[in-house]
């Protein structure tokens, strides 16, 4: 296994360089041809959380290496996100420090709904809901000053992704307001949140619930078996009675769009 691993790390690391060494025209078609994937998975995200299509496109391009990173072949993780807080899934990365823990998703939607989540689930991002959806610049600059990235040149290389690509015109598709959620703003803002928390509660749960499965195979039997089977029960309930919540929470938060 480790073998076939450090196989597969240098055959990525392989396909990245090969990236690099494309003529710019190529390197543009690929990019070209990410954006085209992945812009209405951006646009829907910019009508139910507010974040502008075009930021999202762009920090999706950088951090993923346009699709083509590791951390986004192995991992569905299109936002270099780490793993604070997060009980799910995960993906060990060399990054600033060797063998970083990153959040893995099960296919690159999710990746893309949790980065939302990330920046509307946090108060350092707070300020950035009551910038103009259009102004990606300042949106830019709004990211790198509240510390998603270490690279000083960060909000730079947004912008520049942004103008090359005319980024800036899905930000336009949504119609009505420009703060986060649109006419229904603050209800909007307050049943994102409650969604999200719910999310969370259901990743937890989830993490909880593997660990208790992975409990009970290993005993078997006896009487720590019989009280796990019991819990993973109880567990799985709360897991049902979570996603009703959730869903219904979904149908009110489409309403307040």
């Amino acid at each position: 296994m480790a073998k076939y691993n450090l196989r597969m790390a240098r055959a990525l690391l392989l396909l990245l360089f090969m990236v690099s060494l494309l003529p710019l025209p190529a390197q543009q078609k690929v990019r070209s041809a990410y954006i085209q994937k992945y812009k209405d998975i951006a646009v829907e995200q910019m009508k139910r959380y507010g974040i502008p299509a075009s930021i999202t496109l762009a920090q999706a391009c950088l951090e993923s290496a346009n699709g083509t990173s590791p951390l986004a072949t192995k991992a569905n993780n299109h936002f270099g996100i780490k793993c604070h807080n997060w009980s799910g899934k995960s993906y060990k990365h060399d990054d600033d420090r060797k063998g970083e823990c990153f959040r893995s998703y099960s296919n690159p939607e999710e990746s893309f709904t949790d980065h939302s989540l990330f920046l509307v689930e946090r108060a350092r991002y707070r300020s950035l809901f009551s910038l103009n959806r259009e102004d990606y610049k300042a949106w830019a600059h709004g990211l790198k000053a509240a510390g998603y990235a270490t690279n000083p040149q960060y909000a730079q290389l947004l912008i520049k992704i942004i103008e090359e690509n005319n980024l800036q015109r899905y930000d336009r598709l949504a119609g009505g307001e420009s703060a986060a959620y649109g006419g229904k703003s603050e209800k909007a803002k307050r049943l994102a949140a409650q969604l999200g928390e719910l999310q969370m509660q259901l990743t937890e749960l989830e993490g909880r619930i593997s660990e208790s499965v992975r409990e009970a195979n290993r005993l078997q039997s006896g009487k720590e078996f019989r009280r796990l089977s019991k819990e993973l029960k109880s567990l799985q309930k709360s897991k049902k009675r979570l996603e009703k919540s959730i869903k219904k929470c979904e149908r009110k938060l489409k309403r307040a769009k």
